[in-house]
């Protein structure tokens, strides 16, 4: 790949570099990649919220989710928001895995991050099947505390709708955080993972009623790939092992996977008369395939991301990739790139050839096309129209990418804009102050263009009554932690 003269050297953290581009920009260019990866760590960070839940032993505790962006991305998709009251288990653990690769690979050990990983692991105790009195140990989206009605004697618990695909990327967070653990309630979840899969896997009625297996397969490989990496070699990393190549195979097979006349592949969709989701194929794909890049060693994955490259569209900022297939907008007006689309193209792309992964054809096909990815995203990052879908989860992919840039001044400088902003969207959300005006106040310096970002969640439609949601500052973490159970903290264990 061939940009721009090379500019100074800079210093480097955790970064892999067998295709070091990087060096190959010019002084403007890093400048603009670092603040395209400051930019979505300060929006990812806004996004970001704690608020307290309660048990149903009325036991409270402080929870944390990913929500802002989520909200009007569910009604694009057709879905109702009381379906994720508190955000998406399976966005969850892709913000924390983009998280912590922007942070060099690894959480720093400050009372905010604790903060932020406790809150996360209390998020999906309150949401383990783990209290009913059929329990599943697996996890949902949500819980609701009913009461038992028969036998002599009323309980409380939590009624917990479990999801295949929420129980994946749940304990694909846990194994991340078990530090090498395997506690009992891990296990036990583990494992009837591992059965309720293995029916999944025999087409069992779970399979027949899921429009989107390729999701909860590569999550499922995902979950076992931690599961395998984690702990120790026994039994149960033998079968997550297996399970994890019945569930590639399952993926790359003719029941998730279409030939086209093209000679290409794609991933089976439902009709989007059943599923307005469906339309957004590309974040689809690039949902399983940055999530699980060894796809990648199939030469079947590489025709879905050959296909995303084929369909570039044109632009003020240069080539870049809708959310679907050029035949399928209305007019060829209204094929516009996206920000996240070509964000996850250009980081599968440079996966491939800092691995070496593929054929010399297929590294030769990532080589000629990798420049144009990245100078779209360069050029368009901070640019609001190109931030086609609002949700985090498909812009902030863009924070896989290495980083390259760890200067302590910049990053404090950042924690005070994050800080600013969420002030001003708490105040909103308590209905105490106008949004755009509380934004328009904030001086935030190179990153002004976060505050449009910002708006395009629609934060004051979504959040007219609310009462648990609520920023108070990182200054009461410390405060908070000490006065509270350490049981409450504890995930799981």
């Amino acid at each position: 790949m061939r940009l721009s003269a090379k500019g100074n050297s800079c210093p480097r953290h955790n970064v892999d570099m067998s295709n070091d581009f990087y060096s190959n920009l010019s002084g403007n260019q890093r400048e603009r990649y670092d603040s395209m990866l400051d930019t979505n760590y300060v929006l990812l960070r806004c996004d970001e919220w704690a608020f307290q839940e309660q048990d149903e032993e009325s036991n409270a505790s402080r929870s944390l989710s990913w929500i802002q962006s989520l909200q009007p991305t569910l009604e694009l998709f057709g879905l109702d928001a009381k379906s994720y009251p508190q955000g998406s288990t399976s966005a969850n653990r892709h913000y924390y895995q983009a998280l912590r690769n922007y942070l060099g690979g690894a959480f720093p050990a400050t009372p905010e991050y604790t903060f932020l990983r406790q809150g996360l692991n209390n998020l999906l105790r309150l949401r383990r099947d783990d209290s009913s009195p059929n329990r599943s140990y697996l996890f949902g989206s949500f819980y609701r505390t009913v009461e038992t009605v028969g036998g002599r004697e009323r309980k409380k618990y939590r009624s917990v709708e479990v999801s295949l695909r929420h129980s994946a990327t749940a304990l694909w967070i846990l194994c991340e955080e078990s530090n090498g653990a395997l506690t009992q309630p891990l296990q036990e979840s583990l494992v009837m993972f591992m059965a309720r899969i293995k029916a999944y896997l025999s087409k069992n009625e779970d399979w027949n009623k899921d429009s989107y297996r390729h999701l909860t397969l590569s999550s499922a490989v995902n979950a076992f790939d931690s599961t395998g990496r984690r702990f120790h070699t026994s039994q149960l990393t033998q079968r997550a092992e297996a399970l994890k190549a019945d569930c590639w195979n399952a993926l790359l097979s003719t029941s998730c996977l279409d030939r086209g006349a093209d000679g290409e592949h794609r991933w089976f969709l439902p009709a989007v008369s059943k599923s307005r989701m469906a339309m957004y194929q590309f974040y689809l794909d690039a949902f399983v395939l940055t999530q699980v890049p060894q796809l990648l060693e199939s030469s079947k994955a590489q025709s879905v991301v050959r296909v995303m490259l084929a369909n570039k569209v044109d632009s003020e900022f240069g080539y870049g990739i809708p959310l679907h297939r050029i035949i399928d907008f209305p007019t060829l007006n209204d094929a516009v790139p996206d920000f996240g689309a070509t964000a996850s193209c250009l980081f599968l792309l440079w996966y491939c050839l800092s691995k070496e992964i593929g054929s010399v054809e297929w590294l030769e096909h990532c080589e000629a096309n990798l420049g144009w990815l990245l100078n779209f995203c360069l050029n368009a990052y901070d640019q609001q129209q190109v931030y086609r879908l609002p949700h985090s989860e498909n812009n902030t992919k863009v924070l896989l990418l290495p980083r390259y840039n760890f200067d302590e001044a910049r990053g404090s400088k950042l924690d005070r804009h994050i800080y600013d902003l969420k002030v001003a969207i708490n105040l909103e959300m308590e209905r105490k102050g106008n949004l755009h005006k509380s934004l328009k106040g904030i001086s935030t310096p190179g990153f002004d263009h976060v505050k449009d970002i910002i708006e395009a969640w629609q934060i004051p439609n979504y959040w007219k009554t609310q009462k648990s949601w609520k920023f108070t500052g990182w200054s009461e973490i410390g405060q908070f932690i000490g006065g509270i159970g350490i049981g409450t903290l504890k995930a799981l264990d």
